[in-house]
């Protein structure tokens, strides 16, 4: 449904690819990703702008940091997803 729609961008079939065979090969670090995601969080923070899915966005990525997956492709998140659904209570 969401290739259909305006939100579709090429990144979904490339990293949706990737997280369904689950090869987490290097094309875009997390450890790089998050560091541009804190720039960006730290601006919004000086033009006092709140990002709330950025800074969900940030958690994810430091809890994949945290894992170890730091030089892992940043489509890991969806096993930091799949950590959470497993840990939610019921």
């Amino acid at each position: 449904m969401a290739r259909r729609s305006a939100a579709y961008s090429q990144v979904m079939d490339i990293k949706g690819g990737k997280m369904l065979r689950r090869d987490f090969s290097t094309e875009g670090k997390v450890s790089q990703h998050l560091k541009d995601v804190r720039l960006m969080l730290a601006q919004a923070a000086h033009a006092k702008q709140e990002l709330p899915m950025l800074a969900v966005h940030a958690q994810v990525l430091e809890a994949c940091v945290q894992q170890g997956e730091g030089d892992l492709d940043n489509s890991i998140v969806v096993e930091e997803i799949r950590r959470r659904r497993r840990n939610a209570p019921r």
